[in-house]
């Protein structure tokens, strides 16, 4: 994921490009989520924050005038489409689903005993 001692580790900006850049490279929306979820200090409170971001960076690529190894519209499109999964996700009880569901296959990978058949917990 994201690692170094640069100044911008640990911001939410470092997460968000690091974001922008898994949605560019067709990751999984919830996969994206997750890792943002996991690379941004105080997510939460960071939410709305990430989302305006995201879209300022739309906004900023769009009608730029692309080269072979620079094409703002796809960046345009990542921002866009981050922007939107960040204001769509939905809480449970203050969890947020996916990481809710990542706890619970990491725990039945640990424990095969425990299944979606067994009820006894």
């Amino acid at each position: 994921m994201m690692s170094g001692d640069a100044e911008m580790t640990g911001t939410p900006l470092r997460a968000l490009l690091y974001a922008l850049f898994e949605i560019s490279k067709e990751v999984e929306v919830d996969d994206v989520l997750l890792h943002l979820m996991e690379n941004c200090p105080n997510y939460l409170p960071n939410k709305q924050l990430l989302a305006k971001m995201a879209d300022y960076l739309a906004e900023k690529r769009e009608g730029l005038k692309g080269t072979k190894t620079f094409n703002p519209e796809q960046e345009a499109s990542s921002a866009r489409v981050l922007a939107e999964a960040i204001r769509n996700q939905r809480l449970c009880n203050n969890l947020f689903v996916s990481e809710v569901v990542v706890q619970f296959s990491a725990i039945t990978a640990d424990h095969p005993h425990l299944s979606r058949h067994n009820n006894s917990f």
